[in-house]
């Protein structure tokens, strides 16, 4: 459950969610489409859709899940669809934060 005064804060949350999803889909079109090619990297120095396959670990409470702890699901969700560096510190705090 999310709390329910925070409609912008859901619409980011969904918005990102869908992009990630978009992206995972058109990775594995391109995916199937270059079986034939040499492997291109990124221009972050990693393959294109490293992190597109990230597993963010969530463990669901009896309470709402608050504004700030959707956001930072938020920001790792679109550092996860721009395949950015900052996807492997931005889970470590979101896990160290939340889970701990």
């Amino acid at each position: 459950q999310i709390a329910p005064f925070v409609p912008q804060v859901k619409n980011q949350f969904i918005s990102a969610l869908v992009a990630v999803q978009n992206r995972q889909r058109e990775h594995k079109q391109n995916k199937d489409n270059k079986k034939k090619r040499k492997k291109v990297k990124g221009g972050n120095g990693t393959e294109p859709g490293t992190f597109l396959y990230t597993v963010i670990p969530y463990e669901k409470k009896n309470s709402p899940m608050s504004a700030e702890d959707l956001q930072i699901l938020t920001k790792i969700l679109v550092a996860m669809s721009e395949d950015s560096d900052k996807v492997p510190s931005l889970l470590t705090d979101y896990i160290l934060k939340a889970l701990f």
